[in-house]
């Protein structure tokens, strides 16, 4: 790894192959959210060599808190996304589930055009072949 981590500009990582024993070189950009590996891309999740340079990153700066690290690591390799991460889907789930005992599926609910898609209108389309063009057998 580079002596100056840059989280703007691009940081060389190599790792030895598993299969070869060959050394892999990718190349890490932080801010950016982008590995040559290509994992990060496909899965949206952080791959192990963007780990490892935010991990040397932070450590070489010591600006996050020991028993934070672990959470502040977490909340990193996915973006924030609360999908991903279990504490913040069980409270929104928690928060959803609140919100549908006090406002049962029943209760006069205000339809609002910026939260919900309009109702399909009903199409007066025939359909079929045209009754012109049918063959007439005889």
């Amino acid at each position: 790894m580079q002596e100056h981590i840059d989280p703007d500009g691009v940081t060389v990582v190599s790792e030895i192959g598993a299969v070869d024993e060959r050394p892999a070189i990718h190349h890490v950009e932080l801010n950016r959210r982008k590995c040559t590996c290509t994992e990060w891309a496909f899965r949206a999740i952080a791959c192990r060599h963007a780990i490892k340079v935010w991990d040397e990153y932070h450590a070489r700066l010591k600006d996050i808190p020991i028993d934070q690290v672990g959470k502040r690591w977490r909340e990193w390799a996915v973006d924030s996304k609360p999908w991903f991460l279990a504490e913040k889907f069980i409270k929104a789930a928690d928060d959803l589930r609140k919100e549908q005992l006090i406002a049962p599926a029943d209760a006069n609910i205000i339809d609002d055009v910026k939260c919900f898609p309009p109702i399909p209108k009903a199409t007066l389309k025939v359909r079929g072949r045209p009754k012109l063009n049918r063959y007439q057998g005889g």
